[in-house]
């Protein structure tokens, strides 16, 4: 075989191994360079796909239905709160007037009571409370975790400082504090205008003070700062206040002339002896010092859903006015309620969570100053 011949085969071999090879490079060289070949099918276009609606946001009447709907299944709700019993039961009655499908059991006794009754009933496994309307006292629920995160819509109304963000508290009301006299025993132009008038010698003698009235003490300590505050109460004790235990018992005792003078009593009780016609007057001092009230929903609530029903109720302006004014005669924490003319021109003096924790810790200081055994 010569060259001629082999070159023969080898190019025979070589066109049929590149027509094998090739087929897919020469088809594509066709169809993009030679003449009548077919253009490419069309590219098909993808619509992007809608997105999908997002949920339409719930209205506030029908997160209220919801709510409501839920609490009648439960039915009833459990009240821990310090106050009267006779209180206690005028305020499930105005509740029951907005609510009446819920059952209220209320059980009534000290801040200091009541924190140790829910712990015991915790540490036992066995919760009763749903709300609980105590004063700062109630700080070591808090503290061991019983608190239900519930930021209340209501929250959006009050000024900051007066609730937890995460909505494990809110301050409700006001217990103010005031200096009170009995009207014949001093006569209007020997009348105090402030708790420094108090360091007057002329009333060294008459004054009477509340062994336990420790909340007063620790936000007047805040108000003045420490050193100021403890030097102040120093010279307060330098006028032989009276010891006499209870806020109402020292405000009956004013009203009957047995004391001339109370250093601190509750407002709203001054208020209530001089709408009875009994010879009292009060002043509260700029700021007024005050009891805080707290609202807290217990973390394992039985009736959860009750339990925010009436916490959001107590916290609305008219919760705010037809209880905390019109039931207790306290002084509302939520702006813009209307109040009765002898709060008028009243600042409250809001004290910080942390400061009114200080209150325990100040009792031997304050026990050490006024003698108190």
């Amino acid at each position: 075989m010569d060259d001629r011949s082999t070159n023969r085969i080898d190019r025979r071999r070589f066109l049929k191994l590149a027509g094998m090879a090739g087929l897919t490079m020469a088809g594509l060289e066709m169809a993009a360079c030679g003449p009548g070949a077919a253009p490419p099918p069309p590219t098909a276009t993808i619509k992007p796909a809608a997105p999908a609606a997002s949920p339409k946001a719930e209205s506030a009447e029908e997160r209220l239905a919801k709510m409501i709907e839920a609490a009648k299944k439960e039915g009833k709700v459990t009240l821990y709160s310090v106050g009267s019993i006779e209180e206690s039961e005028k305020m499930v009655k105005v509740f029951n007037k907005k609510y009446p499908f819920i059952q209220v059991e209320p059980y009534t006794g000290t801040s200091e009571d009541l924190s140790e009754k829910i712990l015991t009933e915790s540490k036992a496994g066995k919760n009763i409370a749903d709300v609980i309307r105590a004063d700062t006292a109630i700080s070591p629920v808090l503290d061991a975790g019983l608190a239900m995160k519930y930021l209340s819509p209501e929250s959006a109304n009050f000024p900051k400082g007066s609730y937890d963000p995460e909505g494990t508290w809110r301050f409700l009301q006001y217990t103010v504090h005031s200096i009170a006299w009995n009207t014949k025993a001093i006569a209007a132009a020997d009348a105090p205008r402030s708790y420094d008038d108090l360091l007057n010698p002329k009333y060294k003698g008459k004054l009477a003070i509340e062994p336990e009235c420790l909340e007063w003490f620790t936000q007047q300590l805040a108000i003045r700062g420490r050193d100021k505050g403890l030097e102040y109460m120093k010279r307060l004790a330098d006028q032989k206040p009276r010891l006499v235990k209870g806020h109402t018992t020292l405000s009956r005792l004013v009203v009957a002339g047995e004391v001339p003078m109370a250093v601190m009593v509750y407002a709203y009780r001054s208020q209530l002896d001089k709408e009875s016609k009994a010879p009292v007057e009060w002043i509260a001092d700029k700021p007024a010092t005050a009891n805080q009230t707290m609202l807290v929903i217990h973390k394992d609530a039985p009736h959860p859903n009750a339990a925010r029903l009436m916490l959001d109720w107590w916290l609305s302006k008219e919760g705010q006015e037809d209880e905390v004014i019109g039931v207790s005669a306290r002084y509302p924490v939520r702006p813009g309620v209307t109040i009765p003319d002898f709060y008028k021109g009243v600042d409250v003096y809001t004290a910080s969570l942390e400061t009114l924790k200080q209150t325990r810790q100040n009792s031997a200081q304050f026990r050490e100053i006024f003698g108190i055994v």
